[in-house]
């Protein structure tokens, strides 16, 4: 079926399909162009993978390279965050040891030793 309508451009026909609805093979063949060049563009960047005419994934070769480099970047700097977060932890470790250790000394000295019987000055002397 065709139409012609006096509002749209001159020599504009309207084309149906075979249920009667209108439809607009040019406008369909933009469509699917523009989203095609918008998917390369998109798989170039890196934010989803492109196919090909097979439907078999591909990455650009410049692209493939820049991301491997940046992936292995992005593992070491993750292994060498690591490594400073175990650092510091053995760190904190050690000066909570070094820091609390008199304090503990002292706690047992007191509880052991009879309030009455010894002052605090003899306390805190060594033997």
């Amino acid at each position: 079926m065709q139409n012609t309508s006096v509002i749209t451009r001159p020599g504009y026909i309207q084309q149906y399909d075979r249920r009667g609805h209108p439809e607009n093979l040019a406008s369909r063949a933009l469509l699917r162009q523009s989203r095609r060049a918008q998917n390369d563009v998109l798989a170039t960047v890196g934010v989803c993978v492109g196919l090909d005419e097979n439907g078999t994934a591909v990455r650009p070769e410049v692209h493939q390279k820049e991301s491997d480099i940046n992936d292995r970047l992005k593992v070491e700097s993750v292994m060498r965050e690591n490594e400073v977060g175990l650092l510091l932890v053995a760190a904190d470790i050690g000066l909570f040891f070094v820091g609390t250790f008199w304090v503990l000394g002292l706690r047992q000295r007191l509880q052991v030793s009879k309030a009455q019987s010894i002052s605090l000055a003899r306390v805190m002397t060594p033997f």
